[in-house]
């Protein structure tokens, strides 16, 4: 089983194609093991805004597109690495994996970084990356799980202050089946008509909303 060749990206113009990646994964198979797109974006110019992405980003590709990519995250000691569906397999990720954490490695001890772990994450429900570590002889850690998404359908789990809600999405083709908040805080008295305190904003292809 081939990824095709790899490369290191050319620059942050990259990164939308990554979060595309992602985004058309998720909707044809789930979220279990794939970044949120907006989490491509918010770990490339958030987390790792001090890096260039031509440093830390790899993708593989062969004639019909992208195959997999990694993101290395040296603040945290840590890597994302995304696969596309058809061809995730345990053997294959955990090779992988060990060229991630050596990567990853290398850029540490580039940026003078010291480290006592490297650390990762799994979904509890995949198997393929949870078999993968364990070939690596990886060790499950006892960090608490948190929810970062919640749909709307779904009552906040949180009285709103006085003057904030929840809007409709808007947008182009609002989707109707997927929709998501991100939440901006703002002084109500700046509104004129209806507060605008929940920035919402729809994505085409159905797929998630960005940051």
């Amino acid at each position: 089983m081939s990824l095709g060749t790899g490369r290191w990206v050319a620059g942050p113009w990259e990164v939308a194609a990554l979060a595309e990646f992602n985004g058309r994964t998720i909707t044809a198979v789930g979220h279990s093991g794939y970044l949120h797109p907006g989490d491509v974006f918010h770990r490339t110019f958030g987390g790792n805004r001090h890096l260039d992405p031509s440093s830390f980003l790899h993708v593989w590709e062969d004639a019909t597109g992208i195959t997999a990519w990694l993101m290395l995250q040296p603040r945290h000691g840590g890597w994302d690495l995304q696969v596309r569906p058809d061809l995730r397999d345990p053997l294959l990720e955990a090779e992988l994996i060990e060229w991630s954490v050596e990567a990853l490695l290398v850029l540490l001890a580039e940026s003078d970084t010291n480290l006592d772990r490297v650390v990762v994450g799994a979904f509890a429900d995949d198997s393929v990356r949870i078999e993968a570590l364990e070939r690596g002889g990886w060790l499950r850690g006892n960090d608490p799980y948190f929810i970062t998404e919640r749909s709307t359908r779904l009552p906040l789990p949180v009285e709103l202050p006085p003057g904030y809600f929840v809007r409709p999405a808007g947008g182009r083709r609002p989707p109707p089946s997927v929709s998501c908040i991100r939440p901006r805080l703002g002084p109500i008295g700046d509104q004129v008509d209806t507060p605008d305190i929940w920035a919402i904003r729809a994505i085409p292809r159905n797929t998630s909303c960005w940051r």
